[in-house]
C-alpha cells in the first residue's frame, strides 16, 4: 500500500476514466449475473428445470447452499491471492498499530451491537452479514480517526516540550 500514497487519483481519473466507467459496469454486471445463480430466491435457481426432477426440495435447498458456500469460499481465496501478490514495503509507521486495531475492534464491536436488534432473522448468514459490515465500518471509523488525529498533532518529536505548549498524549 506504500505504493498508493504518493498517487493522484484525480490524475489518473481524468486520463482513464473510461477504463474506470468500464470496470464499474463489468463489476456491476458480474455481480448480478451471480446474483442470478445463487441466490434462492430468484426463479432461475428455483426453475432450473432438469435439476428438479432428480432432488427434493430439502436436497435442492442443501444444494444451493453448498453452491453459495463454496463460490464464497473460491471467491475468498481469489481476493487472498490478489493481496498476496501486492508488493512488499516496509514504511515507518506513524501510529502505533495496536491503538488503531483495538480502535477498530471497539468500532466494530459498537456497530454489531447497534445493529443486531435491527436483524430480520437472526440466522448465521445475517450475523456473518453484519459482523463483516461492523468490521469494515470499524475500519473506516478508526481510519478517519486516525487520520485526522494525525493531523492534528504538533509538529515537534513525541514527548518532547517546547516552551509555553502543553504536551498532547498521542492518543
Amino acid at each position: 500500500m506504500a505504493t498508493f500514497q504518493s498517487f493522484n487519483w484525480n490524475q489518473w481519473f481524468a486520463a482513464n476514466w473510461r477504463i474506470v466507467l468500464l470496470s464499474i459496469l463489468a463489476g456491476a454486471a458480474s455481480h448480478l449475473l451471480w446474483d442470478k445463480l445463487t441466490h434462492h430466491s430468484v426463479p432461475m435457481v428455483q426453475a432450473a428445470s432438469g435439476f428438479q426432477k432428480f432432488v427434493t426440495p430439502e436436497e435442492r435447498h442443501m444444494t444451493y447452499f453448498l453452491f453459495w458456500d463454496l463460490s464464497s469460499l473460491i471467491g475468498g481465496f481469489f481476493v487472498l491471492y490478489a493481496i498476496w501478490q501486492l508488493p512488499v514495503a516496509t514504511v515507518a509507521s506513524r501510529v502505533k498499530s495496536h491503538r488503531y486495531w483495538l480502535c477498530c475492534w471497539v468500532a466494530a464491536c459498537s456497530f454489531f451491537f447497534v445493529q443486531l436488534p435491527y436483524l430480520r432473522r437472526p440466522v448465521l448468514d445475517d450475523l456473518v452479514i453484519s459482523l463483516i459490515n461492523a468490521f469494515l465500518l470499524g475500519i473506516l471509523f478508526a481510519s478517519l480517526v486516525f487520520t485526522f488525529r494525525l493531523r492534528e498533532k504538533p509538529k515537534t518529536s513525541a514527548g518532547v516540550k517546547k516552551q509555553g505548549q502543553r504536551f498532547r498524549h498521542p492518543l
